[in-house]
């Protein structure tokens, strides 16, 4: 009985020591191992390589694509699709691209539109 109740008190007493903050070497290794990084920016050659292909970098944290520009493959996390595939999954163009993009189909209030024909 007595080896029970030694093998309690030593089975408690490491579970308090460990508690307070005492840990084996085995748990100060993993304890200082480096934190595992579960997103790893592309590269100069994949941006290089999913521009030529025409692919936009999306943003998941915003909700954002960017077919170019400074935050192309640059933003803490994201990934390279079509912009197809963007729209579908609901993302909208950056804003630098919507202050790019030209209104085709109608000018600015008050201003003329330019006619087709060419007069002589």
């Amino acid at each position: 009985m007595k080896k029970a109740a030694f093998a309690f008190c030593i089975l408690i007493g490491s579970s308090v020591f460990v508690g307070l903050g005492v840990e084996s070497a085995m748990g100060q290794a993993v304890k200082n191992a480096p934190p595992k990084s579960a997103f790893a920016p592309p590269t100069d050659a994949e941006i290089a390589a999913a521009r030529s292909k025409g692919l936009v970098w999306t943003n998941p944290t915003t909700k954002v694509y960017h077919k170019g520009g400074e935050f192309y493959g640059k933003t803490t996390s994201g990934k390279f699709m079509s912009e197809a595939d963007a729209i579908r999954q609901y993302y909208r163009p950056s804003p630098d691209a919507m202050k790019k993009a030209s209104p085709t189909a109608m000018p600015p209030p008050g201003a003329k539109a330019a006619s087709p024909l060419k007069r002589k």
